[in-house]
């Protein structure tokens, strides 16, 4: 798989660029077919790999709620959507949760690339929607993001 980088909010700046290369390197040596209902398959293998570089387990946001961030690594939030497009949302809600709250530096989301997410699954969260609306929410998601569109 390729895999590209969005910066929002100066994310690029804020996060280590051997993080970055990191999760772009991964996401490279994925094998697995763009396919209907590859979608966790993928996901599987991104976090596979990702442990073996320190990547934690799921983060809780709240002691109170089992609502949860994919992964963290050295105060960066991890999100891996390969599911509907309605969850992006969320993950943007809980990633800046977590920032404002001075748990993470920035965060990370990875997902696919618009010319992909129809092959994997109907109405699946892209980059290139997610990219496009960010604008309209640039008062309320104010961390510093990167986004990771593979395809």
């Amino acid at each position: 798989m390729q895999a590209n980088i969005y910066s929002y909010e100066d994310g690029q700046l804020i996060i280590n660029s051997s993080i970055i290369n990191t999760i772009t390197k991964v996401i490279q040596e994925i094998e697995i077919p763009i396919e209907r209902y590859s979608g966790p398959e993928i996901h599987k293998a991104i976090m596979n790999q990702l442990h073996l570089f320190g990547w934690s387990e799921k983060i809780k946001i709240d002691p109170k709620s089992n609502i949860t961030i994919t992964s963290m690594y050295e105060k960066i939030g991890l999100c891996v959507q390969t599911g509907n497009t309605c969850r992006i949302y969320a993950d943007l809600m809980k990633l800046q949760v977590l920032y404002h709250r001075g748990i993470i530096l920035a965060g990370i989301i990875i997902l696919a690339d618009g010319n992909i997410a129809p092959k994997l699954a109907q109405n699946m969260a892209s980059s290139t929607r997610l990219i496009r609306e960010l604008s309209i929410f640039n008062t309320v998601i104010t961390l510093p993001l990167i986004i990771v569109s593979f395809n």
